[in-house]
């Protein structure tokens, strides 16, 4: 995973950041930075839309509650193997769906799930991640859920998390980006402030890729305010504080 690949920020760093950006540690500005993003990207982007919910209220800790129970009632039953690949496969073609613009909102249970997931597996985090970064297969996607750490799914993750960082190509498809954007965005505003974290990571993550350096800083030191142990925010606060930027925009900053 690109947690082991790149240099990690120290405590001096982030808390030096945290201090300099410390307007940017609440909820409200993180999430209204990354709507701000996404759409400075679909001016980029020919046409970009994201998903839209029709209900902006909470989403109701009770629900995300009992899923959390579930799933991990279902990996003590079955393995962490087994579960974890029915549960991401009840949740892939909906999200695969709102990430395409097939469909325009799906259902308050489908963000509860995918939210859930990825705070009780890394691999499903980023799984989320890769699916909004290349439009990867879905039959990869849950492949490296249920088997994060074979060959297959370790150089999956590798390649793609690091790509930015030594390919001059800019993202593939833009506007899925931006539907993921926004999305996450909407979700990391409507769950309680204990299940945003990977949430807000892969937003903070996706916000930097697709160069908007400010709301990417924002979203990973919210992220890191909830869980200080979250490498992968830390990785791109780290990342924007030292004005490291994926390769493909420095190519068309010097172009």
């Amino acid at each position: 995973m690109m947690d082991n690949g790149h240099h990690v920020a120290d405590d001096g760093d982030i808390t030096g950041m945290r201090k300099e950006r410390s307007a940017a540690t609440s909820a409200t500005t993180a999430t209204e930075a990354a709507h701000a993003g996404s759409a400075r990207g679909r001016d980029r982007s020919a046409g970009g839309t994201a998903g839209r919910h029709a209900d902006d209220s909470g989403i109701g800790e009770a629900l995300l509650d009992g899923l959390r129970d579930e799933l991990r009632t279902q990996r003590r039953a079955h393995g962490p193997r087994i579960a974890d690949r029915r549960w991401f496969c009840r949740i892939i073609d909906d999200w695969e769906d709102l990430l395409a613009g097939d469909v325009r909102s799906v259902d308050d249970e489908v963000l509860a799930s995918l939210c859930v997931g990825m705070g009780e597996t890394m691999a499903m985090r980023d799984a989320v991640l890769l699916s909004v970064m290349t439009a990867t297969r879905p039959a990869d996607l849950i492949e490296l859920v249920s088997d994060p750490h074979s060959p297959r799914s370790v150089a999956l993750v590798c390649d793609t998390l690091t790509d930015g960082f030594r390919h001059a190509r800019p993202p593939q498809d833009r506007t899925r980006a931006m539907r993921g954007i926004e999305t996450l965005a909407l979700v990391a505003s409507r769950v309680p402030r204990s299940y945003a974290v990977q949430p807000l990571t892969v937003l903070g993550y996706m916000l930097w890729w697709t160069g908007n350096d400010e709301p990417a800083l924002a979203c990973s030191l919210q992220a890191l305010g909830i869980d200080p142990d979250c490498t992968l925010a830390a990785i791109v606060a780290n990342a924007v504080s030292r004005g490291v930027h994926p390769f493909w925009i420095g190519r068309e900053e010097r172009e």
